[in-house]
């Protein structure tokens, strides 16, 4: 397992079982010294009534017979250096006593430092999920800017597509023509506008097919416009009498969306 790859949350996680398990084996140490501590005091206690018992029986043959005065002193002697010795196991078990509550002490303080400890790894992860809430806010708020700049691109890449005549959109120019009498009509486009040139040849075309009706279609002249126009400029002259036609033309192509822009 690789810890480098691990998250805030496993780490955290981590910290807090190391934790349990610091402090579950600080008690389990205290309970042990404390009970093996019982187990040397009732084992010391045991052998000083063994030897009380014994100074009692040789107690008892001193006053039974006073021809083992010898022996019996001898005794009480042996009884005294046991009494002795065993004064000095009491002591010494009262030393090991001190440490064990001194190891007890330690347990409890560290116990205490543990509990601060993880007092303290609660609040840094509370603090870690107040950071992610906000990192998902901050992730959220990034993709909704990702879907307005993918909305905004495909606006630009509509806009900068190459404009063509859809059959519907010829079908209806054709037609208005043939309604309406005709004139001349003369296109203009920017030198080494490719795509204003192409589009003017589509309109050429369809303009054609209304002969019959005076239209008379001129392409493309390729010069340098006035700096306010770019693209394909377009003249309609009337050839004869009747209502005035760059209204009407204008009016028809800004309202069927032929791509291109109202210059008066």
């Amino acid at each position: 397992m690789n810890i480098w790859s691990w998250s805030v949350d496993d780490w955290n996680a981590t910290f807090q079982t190391l934790t349990i398990i610091f402090i579950a084996g600080t008690v389990l140490t205290s309970l042990g010294a404390l009970f093996t501590g019982r187990r040397v005091s009732k084992r010391q206690a045991q052998q000083l009534a063994d030897a009380n018992a014994e100074a009692a029986k040789a107690n008892k043959g001193v006053a039974e017979t006073g021809f083992e005065l010898a022996k019996a002193k001898e005794g009480t002697a042996q009884a005294v250096k046991e009494t002795a010795r065993l004064t000095v196991e009491a002591e010494e078990a009262k030393k090991e006593r001190a440490e064990t509550d001194k190891q007890i002490a330690i347990a409890k303080a560290d116990a205490a430092k543990a509990k601060e400890g993880i007092a303290n790894a609660e609040a840094r992860s509370q603090e870690a999920s107040a950071e992610v809430s906000r990192l998902h806010v901050t992730v959220a708020n990034a993709e909704t800017r990702r879907l307005e700049a993918e909305r905004a691109l495909a606006e630009v890449q509509k806009r900068v597509k190459d404009r063509h005549l859809t059959s519907e959109q010829r079908n209806q120019l054709v037609q208005f023509l043939k309604a309406n009498r005709g004139g001349f009509v003369q296109m203009k486009t920017t030198v080494g506008d490719r795509e204003a040139f192409d589009f003017a040849e589509e309109l050429v075309q369809a303009i054609a097919e209304a002969k019959e009706t005076g239209w008379q279609p001129k392409c493309c002249d390729r010069e340098r416009l006035p700096l306010n126009l770019s693209g394909i400029v377009i003249w309609v002259r009337a050839g004869g009498k009747g209502p005035p036609l760059r209204p009407r033309t204008r009016v028809y192509l800004r309202t069927n969306r032929f791509g291109c822009e109202d210059r008066a």
